[in-house]
């Protein structure tokens, strides 16, 4: 009997101290809930800086303001009270540096519709030069009451203006090239001037190809950056002339080689063809 006793005993105590380590909280398991945003709207998403007038006349140079509304649904799983901030930050098409940042609100006050839906508003205003144009980015994010950020949400401003091509002109290339002995490479220079009217930060950029190579659709790239390099021979950076620095081995096909040069700006217009016909010959 005793011994039936003393088993129950231990039995008991076991399952007690069982039961009390399993209510014992890890620090480890608490979750912490980040805020969530989505349906991010832009309106309008698409501007015309040539719809803006700056003292008359557009010019390329005028420095414009942009306006523009951003909403944004916001939402936090322990409720709209653990968020701190909601904001969205501007991007411009070519740096990941925000050039504005601007809170949103939930607060049913103009540009916002109603304080209980999580749709955050605010109106944006940047400034840009007239010919600045392209696919900016507004990105929406959140942070609670705790520092814990949320996803970011994106979406596209399209910056556009009534644009005119680009015009190219004055190339230098070599009309022939000698190859070189094995294992050497000819180097050759090219250069070409670029004009557009609608400033020089609307050339996007500018290529040739070459229509006697397997692939036509290769881009080689020119440049107007100032820097000289294996790739990059550029006298002088932002002066209208685009160069480039190629090579050629010492076994490629001796043969004539026909290069079409063209320049595209931020819009997509290409400018005026100009074809080029290099022969390249044995020693």
């Amino acid at each position: 009997m005793k011994t039936h006793i003393k088993y129950f005993l231990i039995v008991a105590l076991s399952l007690l101290l069982f039961s009390c380590e399993e209510k014992k909280e890890n620090p480890l398991d608490i979750q912490l809930n980040a805020p969530f945003v989505s349906n991010i709207e832009v309106t309008p998403d698409i501007i015309d800086t040539d719809s803006i007038l700056v003292g008359g006349t557009p010019s390329p140079n005028d420095v414009i303001t942009l306006s523009f509304v951003v909403s944004g649904k916001a939402t936090h799983y322990d409720g709209s009270g653990a968020l701190k901030t909601v904001q969205c930050e501007i991007f411009n098409p070519t740096s990941e540096t925000p050039m504005a940042t601007v809170r949103l609100f939930n607060n049913g006050i103009f540009p916002d519709t109603s304080s209980t839906d999580n749709l955050f508003t605010g109106t944006v205003s940047i400034q840009i030069k007239r010919v600045q144009v392209g696919n900016f980015s507004v990105r929406l994010s959140a942070q609670d009451q705790i520092g814990m950020v949320s996803n970011t949400a994106i979406h596209r401003l399209r910056i556009v203006r009534r644009s005119n091509a680009p015009i190219l002109s004055n190339l230098v290339a070599p009309d022939t090239v000698t190859l070189p002995p094995s294992p050497y490479s000819v180097l050759f220079v090219i250069h070409v001037a670029v004009a557009d009217s609608d400033g020089r930060s609307d050339v996007d950029k500018v290529y040739f190809r070459s229509l006697d190579s397997p692939d036509t659709n290769k881009q080689f790239l020119l440049y107007d950056d100032g820097i000289k390099n294996d790739v990059k021979y550029d006298s002088a950076a932002v002066d209208g002339i685009y160069s480039g620095r190629f090579q050629l081995p010492w076994n490629a096909p001796a043969q004539p080689y026909r290069f079409e040069f063209v320049a595209v700006d931020q819009l997509g217009f290409m400018s005026n063809k100009i074809l080029h016909t290099m022969i390249v010959r044995q020693p």
